[in-house]
């Protein structure tokens, strides 16, 4: 009679302990994929504050050599130090990554090759140009690794939301090639050979990101771009940058001031890196309110 009794007991017993099981590894196995998505999602934002570190660092070294290398050199000094902390964050964001993501490894191992070139081309930097490609590359080999992260995320949202961070450092990235460029141009008063070219490719590759962000933006990101990228700077900027893609029919338009248009450029690439650094907080706060959702259930279905 007693085996009678604890029989069934004991089967549902069982049946309860292995399906408890199969719940409590599941848990578990979303609490890492959170915890993932968090370390990857810091090391997005980590990834494009550097971008725009660099592009500020390489912008007023640009501005120290045209005012003859003397005047506003603490300027270039302070720029470095705040790339030196991005650059700390970075590592350690990296780290955390290549650790969560082993197939990251290719793009983090190209920004590491750059990044030991920073310093020879920093002294380089301050007598010519010719060590600005190594800032451009180095900023290129971050955008790569932003533009991989996503596809490393398996949350969709999560996922869609580093792109559209991606997209908007990629588009800040852009702006400031077009604004050395251009003010190179307008100090002269003419373009050189092949410079109307690039600088016609350099305004195609803004709009096919622009149009990808649009893609992929939600609502949220979508009123954020709204908001921040409409200012009279902006407009200003783009009537400059639209006359010089003209100025084979308006040779006029090239006499627009270098240090206006440099000033106008400057304040689209803020609101580029306003926008980004919203985006990325607000990446941040989702990762992080997901890994901490994904504990709380692994605790709850454990217990």
């Amino acid at each position: 009679m007693r085996t009678q009794l604890l029989a069934p007991i004991l089967v549902a017993t069982a049946g309860l302990l292995a399906l408890g099981a199969i719940q409590t590894g599941n848990a578990l196995s979303a609490t890492t994929d959170a915890e993932r998505a968090r370390v990857l999602a810091g090391t997005a934002t980590a990834t494009v504050s550097l971008v725009h570190e660099v592009e500020r660092e390489l912008g007023e070294t640009a501005a120290l050599r045209q005012r003859g290398g003397t005047s506003g050199r603490q300027l270039v000094d302070a720029q470095r130090q705040r790339v030196d902390e991005a650059v700390a964050r970075y590592r350690s964001a990296s780290g955390d990554a290549r650790r969560a993501a082993p197939d990251l490894g290719r793009s983090l191992d190209g920004v590491d090759e750059h990044l030991v070139q920073l310093d020879e081309a920093r002294v380089a930097a301050l007598g010519s140009a010719t060590a600005d490609p190594t800032y451009v590359a180095l900023v290129e080999s971050l955008l790569t690794v932003a533009d991989a992260l996503p596809a490393q995320v398996r949350d969709p949202e999560l996922a869609n939301r580093a792109r559209e961070v991606a997209a908007v450092a990629a588009q800040e990235h852009l702006a400031s090639l077009e604004r050395d460029l251009l003010r190179t141009v307008f100090v002269r008063g003419e373009l050189a050979e092949g410079e109307l070219v690039r600088l016609g490719r350099l305004r195609g590759a803004a709009e096919q990101r622009q149009a990808e962000f649009s893609r992929i933006a939600g609502a949220d990101a979508t009123a954020a771009y709204t908001r921040l990228l409409a200012g009279s700077d902006v407009s200003t900027a783009r009537r400059m940058r639209d006359s010089a893609l003209n100025a084979d029919r308006e040779p006029a338009a090239l006499g627009t001031d270098g240090d206006a248009w440099f000033v106008a450029q400057s304040g689209t690439i803020r609101r580029y890196n306003l926008l980004g650094r919203e985006l990325s907080d607000d990446l941040d706060r989702r990762s992080a309110a997901l890994a901490a959702d994904a504990r709380q259930r692994a605790l709850v279905t454990g217990g």
